[in-house]
């Protein structure tokens, strides 16, 4: 019975997990199960596979950007070089601009010096004569400067240039001082760059693979040597069980764990004296297990 005018209270409930969560948590408990039932030399080069998976992925994502980094900032200083060498040029007139439209050549680069309106004034030869720049990049650029890719296969670097004197009014649309302002633009192509860039992919697809199988195959090898030591110790174990002996199991040369166990383990004859089994039960293991086979009754003691 709830008392009159109390409130009954339902204990809260946990918000039941998702499908997808679920199936997660499924799929990796079937997963650990199988690794579980693997030898431990598979166990471990596995291990060791998906650790230098992440690390190799890490570190050729870290090489390739900066990479591409460094290659960027270099084609951004040429630019600027190649704008201060023009710098002078595009400060002209218009007229003597238009006397002498033809700007000097570089390798992989070209440029071109546009007035307030878009007007080419000059370039390198190849442009035919058109804007490398829209209406709304030469606004843009008689703000600040302005740096545009064009598709992936050209960078260019804009700059307001003053000149040094006037060739008359100030066309409808335009400032006094941009009117007195020239847009020199100078590019260069991505050719270079993205063909170093896709031969430094090539290598890491081909080459990391490469580098993953033999660490793998140096890591599953070692696992193997260090396991070594065991599977004397088994057969060595075997045997004495076989023939009865009364040897010490084969001690490693290492320092480790597994020379430990094979120091600690007791002779048949120690067991007794060590708090276990006494020695007569012991030997009398091999015998009755013979005994069981052959379906007669053991010795008696």
């Amino acid at each position: 019975m709830t008392p009159k005018g109390s409130v009954k209270r339902s204990a809260p409930t946990r918000p039941a997990a998702s499908r997808p969560a679920r199936l997660l948590a499924r799929a990796v408990s079937i997963v650990g199960q199988r690794v579980g039932l693997m030898p431990i030399r598979l166990r471990l080069a596995l291990t060791f596979a998906g650790v230098m998976i992440v690390l190799f992925g890490v570190l050729f994502l870290i090489l390739y950007t900066r990479y591409a980094a460094g290659l960027d900032t270099g084609i951004a200083s040429s630019l600027e070089t190649r704008a201060a060498d023009l710098a002078v040029i595009a400060s002209e007139s218009d007229a003597r601009l238009a006397a002498h439209p033809i700007l000097p050549e570089r390798s992989g680069g070209f440029a071109q010096i546009l007035d307030a309106n878009g007007q080419v004034l000059a370039s390198t030869p190849g442009l035919a004569g058109r804007s490398l720049l829209s209406a709304s990049q030469r606004a843009r650029t008689l703000q600040a400067p302005l740096s545009v890719e064009v598709a992936g296969s050209a960078a260019l670097r804009a700059y307001r240039v003053p000149q040094l004197s006037s060739s008359g009014p100030a066309a409808s649309g335009t400032t006094q001082s941009n009117a007195n302002a020239n847009v020199l633009v100078v590019g260069v192509s991505l050719a270079d760059r993205n063909h170093a860039l896709a031969s430094l992919q090539t290598l890491l697809f081909v080459g990391g693979p490469i580098a993953l199988l033999i660490a793998c195959l140096a890591g599953y090898l070692v696992a193997a040597s260090a396991l070594e030591p065991v599977e004397s110790m088994r057969s060595r174990a075997a045997r004495m069980f076989r023939f009865e002996s009364n040897e010490r199991l084969p001690v490693s040369p290492a320092r480790d764990e597994i020379r430990a166990l094979a120091r600690g383990a007791p002779r048949r004859g120690q067991l007794g004296a060590r708090g276990g089994p006494p020695a007569d039960v012991v030997d009398r293991g091999p015998a009755r297990a013979r005994a069981d086979r052959s379906g007669a009754a053991p010795d008696p003691p």
